[in-house]
């Protein structure tokens, strides 16, 4: 018969194995340990080999869309990055996040450039119909296309 440790035991030993990496905050005896956003490198950043992380490479704090806004049909974004003409009429929909300069918008961000969150698939250009392409994605090959999925 094997002997188990408790779940308990299990978890905690897999915070100290991550706080060893320097992921998470310490915990008190008895509580659980709080993972840090300063952990987090920003996209692409430490590519290179013994890349260090440092508070610059840190990516922005990024928005959580909110009930009122999602209630209206929009999207918490930074009032910068809405598309013109697509922001919400009535301001305050992101009220947790408003001192930050975000506001409800209807439409994605400006700067949103993955194909998924296009609402599209990466395919061979031949295998999508030139009106669905979403030229405004980027992270298809160069022989695929940002195809529009719809129903």
């Amino acid at each position: 018969m094997v002997a188990r440790a408790p779940a308990a035991a299990a978890v905690v030993l897999l915070l100290v194995g991550v706080a060893a990496l320097g992921v998470c905050a310490p915990a008190e005896e008895g509580e659980a340990a709080a993972v840090t956003s300063s952990a987090v490198p920003a996209a692409g950043a430490g590519a290179e080999a013994g890349a260090e992380y440092t508070p610059e490479s840190v990516a922005e704090p990024v928005q959580t869309n909110e009930d009122p806004c999602l209630r209206a049909g929009g999207l918490c974004v930074l009032e910068s990055e809405c598309p013109p003409g697509q922001l919400a009429a009535t301001r305050g929909l992101c009220p947790a996040q408003q001192e930050r300069g975000v506001e409800c918008c209807h439409g994605l961000s400006i700067l949103e450039r993955r194909c998924s969150a296009r609402g599209g698939i990466c395919r061979p250009k031949q295998k999508c119909g030139r009106s669905l392409w979403e030229e405004t994605a980027e992270d298809c090959a160069s022989d695929e296309t940002c195809c529009v999925l719809v129903s």
